[in-house]
């Protein structure tokens, strides 16, 4: 099925080109109420249109912009197939207050992971099925707070390929995790940040 669409981002809004993911919410007048009083700003108020959703799109403390969609009772779960957006992950620097930003907003839990002795990888959860991740940013490879959009692929080295000769480039070198992957970091010809991602055999 569909997983992503493209748009051109009104240039009043401030918003550089970026994947935005979609949070799934129950009331999503809550959400906008909400929003403002616990450090997040809404860049489009709730907006209702015949035929899609009610949606509205904000940015947390740390200015990383998310969409809010109203599908009571729908939670998505993150395909596997070629192509599909196979994990959400926001880069913060202060990964504790975004979480508590984000569980205001959802019902999330976390379980903090530690991933290597300098880093701890906090997963967020619902129910106990993981639905995002928060860690540290670093500044070296970005220098703002920024959900990361990890696409499924194949061939890794076959996809780097086509992101640079689309016009694209290479953020980081191509990383390895144990029970997730390699995956490398990459930015397309309109300067919007992703992941590419293989998973494990």
């Amino acid at each position: 099925g569909p997983q992503c669409s493209l748009i051109k981002i009104p240039e009043d809004l401030g918003i550089p080109s970026t994947w935005i993911g979609y949070l799934s919410v129950d009331d999503i007048d809550s959400i906008q109420r909400k929003v403002p009083q616990i450090g997040g700003n809404i860049i489009i108020p709730v907006t209702r249109s015949e035929g899609i959703p009610p949606f509205l799109m904000f940015t947390g403390p740390e200015g990383a912009a998310l969409k809010a969609v109203e599908v009571s009772g729908k939670n998505v779960a993150f395909s596997e197939k070629q192509g599909a957006v196979a994990w959400n992950e926001l880069l913060c620097s202060n990964p504790l207050f975004s979480f508590t930003f984000l569980h205001v907003l959802t019902d999330w839990d976390r379980e903090a992971i530690q991933q290597w002795p300098s880093n701890v990888y906090h997963l967020c959860k619902q129910q106990d099925t993981p639905r995002a991740g928060i860690q540290m940013l670093n500044k070296e490879i970005l220098s703002n707070a920024h959900w990361l959009c990890y696409f499924l692929c194949d061939d890794l080295l076959a996809s780097l390929d086509a992101v640079k000769e689309n016009g694209g480039a290479y953020i980081t070198k191509i990383m390895e995790l144990p029970n997730f992957g390699s995956f490398c970091v990459v930015m397309d010809s309109n300067d919007a940040v992703f992941a590419l991602l293989q998973r494990d055999p």
